[in-house]
């Protein structure tokens, strides 16, 4: 297959665009923001035990807490390996607890998805260093403080060190896992590291088991899986940034038949169209069924939002909003979507001739749907190149991160946590 290359590690991709924002001079603002809107950094790292440099998404719980992965700082090794943290809202500011410390020796590091809850109310998460699925949780005993250290615990370890998790796990009724790995699953694609697979971990006595769904091959079935998530019916949607037809990239779906998996092609992207290609983040669905997502490139444009709904047996593939051109590069995380059925998003960057990205909007109307940027950042104290998705508070405010970016590190950045308040 003669697929893109993937990068070696989630490491190198920060070093390599840490290198590009380096580069940045002040920019002028091109796409203005929306007004009445209010952006405020409400934390910034500092790559040392707070960490440093966030690329995965916050979740929030009942009392409106955040909790996060950076993906670099804590140990101070080699640049550090990242930590999990909360935030805890505190009158009119916020309280950080560094909650888990990834180290060296054995515990993998370089979470880059975040974590979420999942079913059972504790946080679970990926490392790419290692290639793991984890737990974090409080001590079952009141901890002596509220900078205690949480219990991290590992669900399974993917060998060999080559095979790397891809997005957000994703959960059935009976608490098995599923989720995608971007390399692996046999030879062939990204240096022979594999193709990728999506696989599901089951809980037993002994642990938990691993079965590959399906593995890849990159041909017209994709390659380098980013992401899953399920359908009403059950079967598994998932996009995968490179294979198909046109080596662009596919949307592709698991169909459950008995103890095997038969996967199928519901759309494949195409560089020489206007519909956008090479996807870098999964799916999110609505009640009705349709599937929404984006690509981080479009003939002519940064990428595009869009829609992929059930029609007639089969699927129908809409774009609904196209990513400004001067941005260059569209969202790699997944969408959120709020009640009324609106798309929130962020934009990365990748060198010095491109804006350094955004939070952005896109609104559902009579007349069709209207993207909106509600915070261009500036490469400054706001921060620089996010890479997060946008978690929705029960006060309407919007929270994210930024890879990059604020008052420390510089002049790079090691990246912050940010609010905006409608």
């Amino acid at each position: 297959m003669a697929g893109r290359k993937r990068c070696q590690s989630f490491r190198n991709v920060a070093l390599a665009m840490a290198v590009a924002v380096g580069l940045f001079a002040p920019l002028v603002m091109i796409v203005p923001a929306a007004q009445a809107q209010t952006f405020q950094v409400i934390h910034a790292f500092t790559g040392g035990s707070d960490g440093g440099n966030p690329l995965g998404r916050l979740s929030i719980d009942g009392g409106g807490h955040l909790y996060g992965t950076t993906y670099a700082g804590g140990v101070p090794y080699d640049g550090g390996y990242g930590v999990v943290f909360k935030m805890s809202p505190v009158g009119s500011g916020w309280t950080f607890s560094p909650i888990y410390t990834f180290s060296p020796s054995g515990d993998g590091g370089d979470p880059a998805a975040g974590v979420l809850f999942g079913p059972d109310g504790i946080l679970y998460g990926t490392t790419s260093n290692g290639g793991t699925v984890f737990t974090v949780r409080p001590s079952a005993t009141r901890p002596p403080t509220v900078l205690s250290p949480w219990t991290l615990n590992f669900l399974y370890d993917f060998s060999p060190f080559t095979v790397y998790p891809a997005g957000d796990v994703v959960f059935d009724s009976a608490g098995n896992i599923y989720g995608a790995t971007s390399t692996g699953g046999g030879r062939g694609c990204f240096n022979n590291e594999g193709c990728g697979t999506v696989y599901e971990l089951t809980p037993s006595a002994g642990g938990w088991i691993e079965t590959t769904l399906y593995a890849f091959q990159g041909g017209s079935d994709g390659a380098g899986p980013v992401g899953v998530t399920f359908d009403s019916a059950g079967n598994l949607i998932g996009v995968a940034e490179s294979g198909g037809t046109k080596d662009d990239g596919v949307i592709f779906q698991l169909t459950r038949s008995g103890d095997s998996w038969t996967e199928s092609v519901l759309y494949n992207f195409d560089s020489q169209g206007n519909g956008g290609y090479a996807p870098q983040a999964g799916l999110v669905s609505d009640a009705s069924g349709n599937f929404y997502g984006s690509t981080v490139a479009s003939s002519g444009y940064s990428g595009v939002i869009f829609e992929l709904s059930p029609s007639n047996g089969g699927w129908t593939y809409n774009v609904l909003a196209q990513i400004p051109g001067q941005y260059r590069f569209g969202p790699n995380a997944p969408l959120t979507m709020d009640a009324a059925g609106n798309l929130y998003g962020t934009i990365g960057t990748r060198d010095s001739n491109e804006l350094p990205g955004a939070v952005f909007k896109v609104t559902r109307g009579s007349d069709g749907w209207t993207f909106t940027s509600l915070h261009d950042f500036t490469s400054g104290s706001d921060g620089c190149c996010s890479a997060s998705t946008v978690a929705i508070g029960a006060n309407g405010n919007l929270y994210g991160t930024a890879i990059y970016g604020g008052p420390n590190c510089l002049p790079i950045g090691c990246g912050v946590v940010w609010e905006i308040a409608p």
